[in-house]
């Protein structure tokens, strides 16, 4: 506490949660109940109930005008449908609610000069030109670098070396190169060409047909070993704490780890070595490692770093494979035919499993004490492999408690009704979904039947 206080961190409350009392109607009556128990909240004059279109774009136009002299960034606003109800009967997507858009500002822009192009190599071989720029102001920070994402952007804006550049943050978040200004560009300049060879090990590069990437083949790369150690340690996959980039650079560069499995190899000797590393680090590090061992299978299986598999994925996989042994046994076929996995991701499945060293990697995680869990799927429960739509305020369950019991015995949630539908559970006042489910003859379960089927 005393270390987060000299950081004078402050917080603006936009919602919340749950209303448990269900005496707030409204978004708008949530910023007033959190400005009137004197929680920080938006001010008033940077909040709308708006009633047209007109009346939104006119506030969007202020906001922005105000938008640099905020107490904090933004690079947007938000647009939402007020009432509560109509927010659940409109429902979500798998990622976000449907209830609710950005509207977006222009990003801020600033002209550099590129200095140099550097070649990262990710953790899967990518080589990703960057752009080392002539330090630069931009958005509240200051920008030396701008990623120029592959060899056909930079051939399709003609980015060289020497050229004076406008950049803008992507989504305020990422900096990139948007224009070039042809016409300050210097005599002597000629076009930039990706190397042949890897900037880190002097690999032939290889260019896979159907990729616009060009990788590094060479999976003993030592930026490829970096990266995907850094990626398997990090916090959504096995979240191995006080193992951070910097540390991963160390134990990589001094030999100490060249695979994944060789984490768990670590002594406590061998990671005194490293700098900054007291009794107290090395012990926090080896409980830490230690702990790691006991995870999700959702986690392990995103920790691996296979192509195209995010978290989404990755519990989509774990949820229907229930273990390693079976995923690393499923057919492209098989996998195709989970919703939500598409052919692409299914192939770069099957490819991770048919290479015999990912799967010695594996074995050797499990030999040396890694135990991602089972998925606690109810198998012959009448929830298994069904499809639900939730509609209305239930009274013994919130609704991410309705859905984690549906998911548990083998369902799935959806936010919207259609004829793929198996079951609608129901609470009080029911919107759109349950006329819709009626129109469609889809099955209405009421709360006190849903509890019973559990």
């Amino acid at each position: 506490p005393k270390i987060v206080q000299t950081r004078k961190l402050s917080i603006v409350m936009y919602g919340i949660a749950e209303d448990t009392s269900h005496h707030l109607q409204s978004q708008f009556a949530s910023h007033q109940f959190l400005e009137k128990i004197a929680l920080p909240a938006f001010a008033p004059h940077h909040r709308i109930q708006a009633r047209s279109i007109e009346e939104i774009l006119k506030f969007a136009d202020r906001i922005e005008l105000e938008r640099n002299s905020l107490p904090f960034d933004i690079d947007g606003i938000v647009i939402k449908v007020d009432d509560f109800l109509l927010q659940v009967d409109i429902g979500t997507t798998a990622r976000s609610p449907r209830w609710a858009v950005a509207y977006k500002f222009a990003p801020e822009q600033a002209e550099t000069k590129i200095c140099e192009i550097t070649v990262q190599v990710g953790r899967s071989g990518v080589l990703t030109p960057v752009a080392e720029l002539e330090p630069v102001s931009l958005a509240g920070s200051t920008i030396a670098r701008a990623t120029l994402h592959n060899r056909e952007e930079i051939e399709r804006k003609d980015i060289r070396i020497g050229d004076a550049v406008i950049i803008e943050k992507g989504g305020d978040v990422i900096p990139k190169v948007v224009q070039v200004i042809v016409a300050k560009r210097p005599k002597s300049s000629t076009p930039w060409h990706m190397p042949t060879q890897c900037p880190v090990c002097g690999s032939p590069v290889v260019h896979v047909e159907g990729e616009v990437a060009i990788r590094c083949p060479n999976r003993e790369c030592s930026d490829q070993v970096l990266r995907r150690i850094a990626y398997f340690a990090s916090k959504d996959a096995m979240d191995i704490e006080h193992m951070g980039p910097k540390v991963v650079h160390q134990l990589v560069e001094k030999g100490l780890v060249k695979t994944m499995a060789d984490i768990y190899d670590l002594t406590e000797e061998e990671i005194s070595i490293l700098d900054g590393f007291k009794e107290k680090a090395v012990q926090n590090l080896i409980r830490s490692i230690d702990k790691s061992r006991k995870t999700t299978l959702p986690r392990f299986i995103l920790s691996l770093g296979i192509k195209y598999v995010g978290e989404g994925i990755a519990d989509l996989l774990a949820t229907h494979a229930g273990d390693i042994d079976s995923l690393s046994a499923m057919t492209l076929d098989e996998l195709v035919g989970i919703e939500g996995i598409g052919e692409k991701v299914a192939e770069s499945v099957v490819s991770y499993f048919e290479n015999p060293e990912n799967l010695k990697e594996i074995h050797r995680l499990f030999h040396l004490g890694v135990k991602p869990e089972r998925v606690k799927t109810q198998k012959g429960h009448p929830f298994f492999g069904k499809t639900f739509v939730l509609t209305g305020s239930l009274e013994s369950y919130s609704r991410l408690e309705a859905a984690a019991k549906i998911k548990e015995r083998g369902g799935k949630v959806s936010g919207s009704v259609s004829k793929k539908t198996d079951y609608v559970l129901v609470g009080d006042e029911p919107g759109s979904k349950y006329d819709k489910a009626k129109e469609l003859e889809i099955p209405i379960l009421s709360e006190i039947e849903f509890a019973k089927l559990l």
